[in-house]
């Protein structure tokens, strides 16, 4: 199939997504692959298949991506398709949404297999980071985005921090107001706990450092990111308790020195944009 010389490629251009087990990096399992192969002479093919994870999918990611056990049950293994996908991901370049999440669950389910593959040195392309780019979202594009009254922010400008504080104050209750009405966007809750789990989502801290993935803490950066919380070795909190971090989250990690973990959130997490 020809496609039209939208990118101009200098090599073969991967677009590819995946569906995994869950959306915490060090424990994904894939179970589906889909490629858009797209070559500098226009000539684009598509290529998708199921993945059996050896492992039970868990009940909130089939309710993302609709993909079952008995779906996979038969389908190969990655490790059966990596010798493969390792010879057709040579010197190309990848393109995708949120790109990073799918590429970091294919090293580690390269890794898994023995086989050595990394996308260092080629282009990403992620929709996502384009996306902000393309439409910039700094707080004078949310007051013309959300349709804020200037006239009601009163005498200064912009970078002026009264003025500032006014308006962005102004752009979040214009959020909550015309959400669902606006073309594009979804309706808002307007608790001020409710909006602050979608701005913050499962974090046990004010930094992020710290969140909850379902059914355990886990950290979010570092040599245990992904980890169960409760699995840290305690001679990395000596690591932490040293580092340039929040006394909010080093106490969580004092305690956690003690055997004291962060109860689970109280009410559902909402939906993640990062799920594969």
């Amino acid at each position: 199939m020809l496609v039209e010389p939208v990118l101009r490629l200098e090599r073969k251009l991967i677009g590819l997504d995946l569906e995994t087990t869950t959306n915490v990096i060090a424990e994904a399992r894939i179970v589906e692959i889909g490629f858009e192969i797209m070559e500098p002479d226009g000539v684009s093919k598509l290529w998708r298949t199921y993945v059996n994870p050896g492992v039970p999918i868990p009940a909130e990611s089939t309710a993302v991506h609709h993909i079952t056990d008995d779906m996979v049950q038969d389908a190969p293994t990655f490790a059966s398709l990596c010798a493969n996908l390792q010879r057709g991901m040579r010197a190309c370049d990848y393109a995708g949404f949120n790109l990073r999440f799918d590429l970091s669950v294919l090293v580690n389910e390269f890794k898994r297999c023995g086989v050595a593959w990394s996308p260092v040195g080629a282009c990403l392309l992620d929709g996502y980071r384009i996306w902000q780019v393309a439409e910039p979202r700094s707080l004078e594009d949310a007051i013309k985005r959300w349709g804020v009254d200037e006239t009601e922010l009163g005498e200064g400008q912009a970078h002026n921090a009264l003025w500032d504080t006014r308006a962005s104050v102004a752009v979040i209750k214009a959020q909550v107001q015309k959400s669902g009405q606006l073309p594009g966007t979804k309706a808002l809750p307007c608790s001020v706990k409710d909006l602050h789990a979608l701005c913050s989502p499962g974090y046990a801290d004010w930094e992020g450092k710290l969140r909850w993935n379902g059914s355990f803490w886990s950290l979010s950066f570092g040599a245990h990111k992904g980890k169960d919380f409760r699995d840290v070795p305690r001679s990395y909190f000596v690591f932490i308790l040293k580092s340039d971090f929040s006394e909010d989250f080093k106490d969580i990690c004092r305690a956690a020195q003690r055997g004291q973990y962060p109860a689970p959130p109280a009410a559902p997490l909402p939906p993640e944009d990062d799920n594969g």
